[in-house]
């Protein structure tokens, strides 16, 4: 855009640049992988729950 192209218009509803739906979707993949991540280390505060992660098997 060059300078002094610009133009107000005034009674005009400026749109989003964002899309609600993709947004939505991706705040509910973050809250599950922050519950995910919540839920992993609240277990591995339990001793016997650190102990099967240590047991790997052969």
């Amino acid at each position: 855009m060059k300078a002094g192209s610009a133009t107000v218009l005034q009674g005009v509803t400026e749109k989003s640049n964002v899309q609600p739906t993709i947004e939505m979707s991706r705040l509910i993949e973050i809250n599950r992988s922050y519950e995910l991540a919540s839920k992993l280390l609240k277990d591995l505060q339990d001793p016997t729950e650190l102990s099967k992660l240590a047991n790997v098997p052969d």
